[in-house]
């Protein structure tokens, strides 16, 4: 299960698909940055299919749980057998 712990380098992945949590941010009033918190669907190639926007990081972990849950877990910090390049920190399939 996705958590405020492993959202950073865990996903559900389907098939065709894959959920995951990513931070953005944007400009304040004040001249800060507001971060926050999308939980994103692309395919394997990595087109989005569409994304929704959370204020805080335990809403998108809640709605990524709750409609992800049921596709498979996935840690990108452990070596997968079942996929050559699944992306995430121990793969550099960004650099």
């Amino acid at each position: 299960m996705i958590d405020q712990e492993n959202w950073t380098f865990c996903q559900y992945n389907s098939m065709e698909l894959k959920a995951f949590i990513s931070i953005a941010g944007e400009p304040s009033e004040q001249d800060q940055v507001n971060f926050l918190y999308n939980v994103t669907v692309t395919d394997y190639d990595n087109k989005e299919i569409f994304q929704f926007c959370y204020p805080k990081l335990q809403l998108a972990v809640a709605e990524i749980n709750k409609k992800y849950s049921h596709w498979t877990f996935n840690n990108l910090m452990v070596n997968s057998s079942d996929s050559s390049d699944d992306g995430g920190c121990g793969s550099c399939s960004a650099h």
